[in-house]
């Protein structure tokens, strides 16, 4: 049996060479995993792999007309390119604090 602790609080933390940096503005009571469905996971990889594709060969997954997208690929990808530039800035910062 489970049992559930009220103090307990998941973060994301990140290895970058011989430290560790926090993402901050995101904390919840249990690891994320039980919050990703099948479906989220995929659409994550789908926007992942299209990021990808964008920066090599400038490639848009719905055209390039956002107009265009369905509602819930443009909520996607926002959400996608923000988490990316939230750890990008905790990473630059934890840099930043290592520096002499």
């Amino acid at each position: 049996m489970a049992i559930h602790r009220t103090d307990y609080r998941w973060y994301p933390s990140h290895e970058h060479g011989d430290g560790m940096f926090d993402v901050p503005g995101v904390e919840i009571p249990e690891c994320p995993v039980s919050y990703i469905g099948p479906e989220a996971r995929r659409i994550v990889e789908i926007f992942m792999r299209g990021k990808l594709i964008h920066g090599a060969c400038g490639a848009s997954l719905f055209g390039p007309d956002q107009s265009r997208w369905p509602v819930w690929a443009a909520d996607a990808a926002a959400i996608v390119e923000q988490e990316s530039i939230r750890e990008h800035n905790a990473r630059i910062e934890y840099e930043n604090s290592q520096r002499p």
